[in-house]
């Protein structure tokens, strides 16, 4: 690289994602992959060749990033010697070379880019075979945004094209780069304009600004995080018919439709009339600016009343008018409006907008390039940038619709009930647009019918009342040959597991009453209520040994927290805070894993190394601990109304009711098997997967893993009767 370089102040926008670099250096929360499949007769040379001429076109491909005299500014090279990395796997065996390609592939994308030395973009190959290719190309947002990645695949047909076949590649000349758009930028927002900009958002935002209390099913961390995951579902093209003629109806776009009902879903699920989602928009208003690569996307802050009980049509008129009113002052950034505003904080969100929708117009899915056809690969790094964000895209088979969400607060299940209420709003507001929002129903047609339909059969006896292992006992001594548990590597019997989880409740309570254990509260019921209740965590992959502990914990009248050994360590170690674990129940390797974030004064037991002293309780009667439907069965850590980690207690008369209710709903007949799965190491599932089938006489089926093809075998060896 050339020694002569040219400095610049950085935009706004960069400004933003610096600052964020500074505090997570190579961070993938802003790393723009794009991975595809090609096939066809490639000419590395003229790879080769078109990126590096996209380089000396654009500037910002050639920018890295400083502090200069305590201001941070960009720094473009005038030269850089690109060079487009090649793997071949040919020397793999055929049969593996894809997947080998893909996993080196997807490691390639997980790696961090240095802002201060670069290069920003890079492009590798893998070639599968003699027509068979993979290739990857990533940028940071930093120098790029969605739209730049269209015009760089654009770029890449033309030169390629223009180098296989001999010609000027035919592409505009620029008039304009990067660092002149920032420079204009800081200019023209300086002064009146940015006044005129920033009153109107004044007048928008001013007021006090509504958070987001979207009901999470873990508490925030004191610390943002960017762990995420998608699930995608699919609008039928009839229902996106209806909603284009709708939209056309009330005079406005697909877009403003579909936010509506997205904010008509947000309003039911926090409760809140007054509803800010944020709208990235490319903000190239400019012509100038169209073929440009560069970091211009802008957030949008769309603010809606939904009070009053207004219609539907009413809202879309509302939504209608605040869009159109934020795209006619999109230039503010984003960034100085959260500077005006000053918004309030808090740990571990964003500020001003934790949700945001996002219309893209296509889809990089098949390109035609030169005698070449380029497939996507969907690739997944697992990061989002706010707590739940809506990507929609129109297609001629309908919409595609994908939720990101951030794992640290949502649970997939959470999700997956979240896409099917859009779909169903989606389907009530073209069917009855003009009925107030209080009307609209979360439930699909068949399920409103359902609910119709309760209560008018017949009543039905409920089981005794009785705490939940008292039941169990009843079970085993009724039934005690019966299996009780069954899994690929055998059964258990009523009796085995009664007596199994006998002999682990014993061993707990000897422990908690030895010289020298305390608990972390002294107000805790246990038992009778006369002494405190420790509470003890398990975290113990779906088995034999998982149910077992369950029931043990039950009997020794222990409020038991489930963990998933998936879960990372600092995840499980903050859970086992909030809830004021006594101890942990565990198994190699999670116990190995947990060992340096586990809290010092927690007790841990590894069941394989308790062999022995089970083994000596042998025989015994069950602990006679005191236990009421009051007393605390299990507990959870939720969040709460400010976000706050909140501790429930479930009591067993709570769980007893969960269980009868299945029971009559479901009419599980003795000895008839359920499904237990992975899902099993949240509560609410546990009680439906594993103590529902064991209170009723019938038998919990254990998959020894949680793929489709396991549980699949599962069901049709056991001849499971229920599936969750």
């Amino acid at each position: 690289m050339s020694e002569e370089v040219f400095v610049f102040p950085q935009s706004y926008a960069q400004q933003r994602l610096w600052f964020m670099d500074q505090l997570a250096p190579g961070s993938l929360s802003y790393s723009m992959p794009l991975a595809f499949h090609i096939q066809g007769q490639l000419d590395l040379a003229a790879l080769q060749y078109s990126f590096n001429s996209i380089i000396s076109r654009h500037e910002t491909l050639r920018t890295t990033f400083t502090i200069l005299d305590e201001r941070p500014v960009q720094v473009v090279s005038p030269e850089v010697k690109f060079s487009l990395e090649v793997t071949d796997l040919r020397d793999v065996a055929e049969g593996e070379r894809a997947a080998t390609a893909r996993l080196m592939l997807e490691e390639a994308a997980r790696e961090g880019f240095d802002l201060r030395r670069g290069p920003l973009v890079r492009a590798r190959v893998w070639r599968v075979g003699e027509e068979e290719h993979m290739l990857l190309l990533a940028m940071h947002h930093i120098i790029s945004d969605g739209w730049s990645m269209g015009v760089i695949m654009k770029e890449l047909g033309e030169h390629y094209g223009a180098y296989v076949e001999r010609r000027e590649a035919q592409v505009r000349e620029l008039e304009v780069q990067y660092a002149d758009y920032t420079e204009w930028q800081r200019e023209w927002l300086d002064g009146a304009v940015m006044e005129e900009q920033l009153e109107y958002w004044r007048q928008q935002l001013g007021r006090e600004l509504p958070v987001m209390q979207l009901p999470a099913d873990h508490p925030r961390p004191a610390t943002q995080t960017f762990n995420g995951a998608y699930h995608s579902f699919w609008v039928s093209p009839e229902l996106t018919k209806s909603l284009n003629a709708l939209s056309q109806q009330t005079g406005g776009t697909l877009f403003m439709t579909l936010l509506a009902a997205f904010k008509t879903l947000l309003r039911y699920y926090t409760g809140q009339e007054d509803i800010v989602v944020g709208f990235p928009v490319a903000n190239r208003n400019r012509s100038e600016t169209a073929d440009l690569i560069g970091c211009f996307a802008n957030m949008l802050a769309l603010r809606t009343d939904l009070s009053g009980d207004l219609s539907f049509i009413e809202l879309i008129g509302r939504v209608r008018e605040v869009t159109i009113n934020a795209y006619a002052h999109q230039d503010l950034p984003f960034e100085k409006l959260v500077e005006e505003l000053h918004p309030e904080r808090i740990a571990g969100s964003n500020p001003l907008i934790q949700v945001v929708c996002v219309l893209l117009n296509t889809a990089l899915e098949m390109i035609e390039l030169s005698g070449l056809k380029f497939t996507s690969i969907n690739l997944d790094l697992c990061t989002v940038k706010f707590d739940l964000e809506l990507h929609l895209i129109e297609t001629a088979d309908g919409l595609i619709c994908t939720i990101a969400y951030n794992t640290d607060l949502f649970e997939p299940a959470t999700i997956l009930r979240m896409a099917n209420h859009f779909q169903y709003i989606l389907e009530e507001i073209v069917r009855v647009p003009e009925q107030p929002l209080s009307h609209f129903s979360l439930l699909s047609a068949s399920q409103r019918r359902s609910l119709r339909a309760l209560g008018s059969g017949p009543a039905r006896p409920l089981s005794p009342a009785l705490p939940l292992h008292h039941l169990f006992h009843r079970q085993a001594l009724l039934h005690p040959d019966l299996p009780a548990l069954c899994s690929p590597s055998g059964s258990l019997s009523f009796a085995q597991l009664d007596a199994r989880s006998t002999q682990l409740a014993l061993f707990l309570l000897s422990r908690f009453s030895a010289p020298g254990v305390s608990t972390s509260t002294s107000a805790r019921a246990y038992g009778s209520g006369r002494t405190p209740a420790p509470r003890l965590a398990l975290c113990l992959a779906p088995g034999f040994d998982l149910v077992v502990a369950l029931l043990a914990a039950l009997k020794a009248g222990l409020p038991f927290l489930l963990l998933s050994p998936s879960a990372r360590p600092a995840r499980l170690a903050a859970l086992l805070r909030e809830a004021e674990a006594d101890a942990l129940l565990t198994l190699p390797p999670t116990n190995a894993r947990l060992r340096e974030a586990l809290p010092s004064s927690l007790r841990v037991w590894s069941l394989d190394l308790l062999a022995d002293e089970l083994d000596a309780l042998r025989g015994s009667e069950p602990p006679p601990v005191p236990a009421s439907l009051h007393s605390p069965a299990y507990v959870r850590v939720v969040a709460g109304e400010d976000g706050a980690p909140t501790v429930v207690e479930i009591s067993h008369a709570v769980a007893l009711n969960r269980v009868q209710w299945l029971q009559q709903e479901f009419g599980l007949a003795e000895g008839e098997a359920v499904l237990c799965h992975a899902a099993t190491t949240q509560p609410v599932e546990a009680v439906w997967q594993t103590l529902w089938p064991l209170l009723s006489g019938g038998r919990v089926a254990l998959a020894g893993g949680d793929s489709p093809e396991e549980v699949v075998r599962v069901i049709g060896r056991e001849r499971v009767a229920v599936a969750h």
